[in-house]
């Protein structure tokens, strides 16, 4: 059977992502404050699960575990706790403060307290109730979880670390990031930050820069030749804001086999990033 995938046309579904990406971040600042420091801020991103997006178990300061999931089969904010409490709040019409606000309680119920402000993500996030649309946020799941999917693939073929395939609630995109192995010439090697070369493979719902999904591939540090390697079918170059090989989603959702198409110029892109990075 042909994958199919939704058209994903950022104008016609900008409000559902704005309350998605507001509800990613709340489930980010509790990651953040519950759970182990990583390293490269892995402790703050939400990993892909069947059913959406999820925390993975975070230890809670007088014991056990809990973990919140965004439910995108439910359109529900879940919260699971290991002494076998339960909750679901709902997503649908509601804006990112709302459900915060209602989140805290359940979190101080079990044992929690993370520094959350939901009067401070109403500034940012400004969603009217009616912005949250299921089927536009299930269309979104569709996509990026077959993305998650490939990504994972990817990385079974890929030599060296590798993060977690992974959403980055600050960004809202679906990444994997590759490292060469080598250190970055003049860099301390104790910044764990950016002392190590590497790539990374994402996909955005769109942005300022590009106002439509996406498929990225970045390189740190930046190999002066690398926008000189050529990249399967409709991908190319992109170098306004931000430089790395760009694909557009609308591009893999009208090809006859999206998944060819994806791993083509990811894997062009990787070879040719890890080629010139040497």
């Amino acid at each position: 059977m042909s994958l199919s995938l939704p058209p994903l046309p950022l104008d016609g579904w900008r409000p559902t992502r704005d309350a998605l990406h507001g509800h990613a971040r709340v489930l980010g600042a509790i990651r953040r404050a519950l759970a182990p420091p990583e390293p490269h801020w892995w402790h703050i991103s939400l990993l892909p699960r069947p059913s959406g997006l999820s925390t993975g178990a975070l230890p809670l300061p007088r014991g056990g575990s809990i973990e919140l999931a965004l439910d995108m089969q439910r359109g529900a904010l879940a919260v699971e706790a290991s002494d076998g409490r339960s909750w679901a709040l709902p997503l649908d019409g509601r804006a990112a403060p709302d459900v915060a606000a209602e989140l805290l309680p359940i979190l101080r119920a079990v044992g929690a307290e993370p520094p959350l402000d939901p009067a401070a993500l109403g500034k940012a996030d400004a969603n009217p109730p009616s912005a949250f649309d299921r089927a536009a946020a299930g269309a979104w799941w569709q996509a990026a979880r077959w993305f998650a999917d490939v990504l994972t693939g990817l990385a079974a073929e890929l030599p060296g670390r590798k993060s977690p395939v992974q959403l980055w609630p600050h960004h809202f995109d679906v990444a994997l990031t590759w490292f060469s192995g080598r250190q970055v010439p003049g860099v301390d090697p104790a910044d764990v930050e950016s002392a190590e070369e590497q790539m990374a493979f994402g996909f955005s719902t769109g942005d300022d820069g590009v106002p439509e999904p996406y498929v990225y591939v970045t390189a740190y540090p930046w190999p002066a030749t690398l926008a000189e390697a050529s990249l399967p079918g409709p991908a190319r170059w992109h170098a306004v804001g931000w430089q790395g090989a760009m694909l557009p989603y609308a591009s893999l959702a009208s090809a006859a086999d999206p998944t060819a198409l994806l791993l083509d110029v990811l894997r062009a892109a990787h070879a040719a990033g890890a080629a010139r990075m040497a």
